[in-house]
């Protein structure tokens, strides 16, 4: 008979590791991400990232594999046709942005602003920001 550490250790080797395909900025600045995400998604081309709610605003970026410049969007939750206070959110958050240096954009929906972020150093400084 078969000793049963055996089918462990088998079952053990076959496992495969989810956290090996996570990139290294990621692992590296984890506790500044812990508790702190939504969402996160990990595809061939980028690695998507959706905040929890901070002061009623999400933040959402799609960081590309190869580094180049690319987009964070940040989302005033509420809906504006009842809420006054969600479009006065989104005006102070584009102040803020503007003094922090960067042109906002609107999105087709009124409660969402993009930015243009130039490296994965920048973006972790942004995040950092935006939780702080």
């Amino acid at each position: 008979m078969a000793k049963f550490s055996d089918y462990v250790k088998d079952y053990q080797d076959a496992q495969y590791d989810n956290f090996s395909q996570l990139p290294e900025w990621y692992m590296a600045n984890y506790d500044s991400f812990s508790g702190r995400l939504r969402e996160v998604k990990l595809g061939s081309s980028n690695t998507f990232l959706h905040s929890s709610v901070n002061n009623g605003v999400y933040l959402q970026v799609y960081v590309p594999v190869v580094d180049s410049e690319f987009e964070a969007t940040f989302e005033v939750a509420g809906d504006p046709s009842k809420d006054d206070s969600v479009l006065q959110k989104k005006k102070g958050l584009q102040q803020w942005l503007s003094e922090e240096g960067y042109k906002t954009r609107d999105v087709n929906n009124s409660k969402k602003v993009t930015i243009k972020v130039s490296s994965v150093s920048e973006m972790l400084q942004l995040w950092n920001d935006f939780w702080s």
